[in-house]
């Protein structure tokens, strides 16, 4: 049985998002700034009627073993085992 340790672990993947908001009673203009910046706001009538999210797997870009240690300063940190 392998030994087992703490790692830190970093994942990376690309998400392709898609997202469609009604929005009522504004230019295009103030429709698109609403869509991008302020759809979570009370303040305009924006409903999301669609989304859709394409997701890459996760890869794996390393994985490296760890132990959590104090330095000299009393500071607690996760350092690299090499």
């Amino acid at each position: 049985m392998s030994k087992k340790s703490d790692y830190v672990v970093t994942l990376t993947r690309e998400v392709k998002q898609t997202e469609k908001y009604l929005i009522k009673d504004e230019t295009k203009s103030d429709a698109v700034w609403i869509a991008e910046n302020m759809n979570q706001s009370k303040l305009y009538d924006c409903t999301l009627i669609e989304e859709n999210e394409d997701a890459e797997d996760f890869i794996m870009d390393s994985a490296k073993q760890v132990v959590f240690t104090k330095d000299d300063k009393g500071k607690y940190f996760w350092k690299e085992i090499e």
